[in-house]
């Protein structure tokens, strides 16, 4: 039994030997034909490093965002990239993907990335550095190039006072236009006493338009009562022309009927 498998294990390995003695192996930047015992070179953009029976090469790496080619990739040998200054490496064997780090912003079309000066903050990847907020209420928190400066709270302002003022009007040229002394109240929302003073004295504008409001409006009221009587006194008289016409007709009608009625009752008897 032990004697069968020497013989099969000293056969295998006839086999194997015999294999790779007549098996051709493609040298790198090469690969074998399908199908046939030839070679050929590594179409464009690919490679193979080791020579082999292979028959595909690999594809050449891309350089992506925030890398640039270092060593172009040729059929023995692929790319080789490096991050642009400034970025950071994601894959620091490849370095194929780099990134602009918080903190840091980009410059000149994303070539370029350096670290925000004092006054300017980034707190995204691959972003600009932006300028710190410009607080009026004071600074609580610093900025810093990883983040933007805090602002203390903006105080509300305390609401403008009522004041309510007193004035007693003798006089038509002082305070207000008035014949008889009244008491004025006058509630104002302010903050200076001029300020209330200023807006109880009427303009001169105003003072002359209101006197000559007032006159038309009682010459309106006066030509209108004298119409009023003048139809008053029209219709008077009228009534009074018909109230005598209509007792003369009575008084002429009423002797010549009772002087007809005495004729005939004389004629009876």
């Amino acid at each position: 039994m032990f004697r069968h498998i020497e013989i099969l294990s000293a056969l295998f390995c006839l086999l194997l030997l015999y294999h790779n003695v007549n098996t051709k192996l493609c040298p790198a930047g090469q690969r074998k034909i399908y199908g046939q015992d030839k070679c050929e070179d590594c179409p464009k953009e690919q490679y193979s490093t080791n020579k082999g029976e292979e028959i595909v090469c690999l594809h050449c790496s891309k350089c992506k965002e925030g890398s640039e080619i270092d060593v172009k990739c040729n059929p023995t040998r692929d790319t080789r990239c490096r991050c642009k200054p400034g970025y950071t490496p994601v894959d620091m064997l490849k370095q194929t993907f780099c990134i602009c780090e918080v903190g840091y912003g980009l410059e000149h079309a994303g070539k370029l990335c350096i670290k925000c000066i004092h006054g300017f903050f980034s707190n995204k990847q691959n972003s600009d550095c932006q300028k710190w907020k410009e607080c009026k209420s004071g600074i609580r928190i610093p900025g810093n190039n990883t983040s933007d400066a805090v602002c203390n709270p903006v105080i509300a302002t305390s609401t403008p006072k009522t004041i309510t003022t007193s004035y007693i009007a003798t006089d038509v040229h002082k305070v207000i236009s008035t014949s008889t002394p009244k008491t004025i109240t006058t509630s104002y929302i302010a903050t200076d006493v001029h300020t209330v003073i200023s807006t109880l004295t009427p303009k001169p504008q105003n003072k002359d338009r209101f006197y000559i409001l007032w006159l038309v409006l009682v010459c309106g009221v006066i030509l209108l009562l004298m119409g009023l009587l003048y139809h008053k006194c029209i219709t008077t008289y009228c009534i009074l022309n018909n109230t005598k016409l209509v007792s003369r007709k009575e008084s002429a009608c009423k002797k010549p009927v009772e002087e007809s009625g005495e004729k005939c009752l004389s004629l009876l008897v």
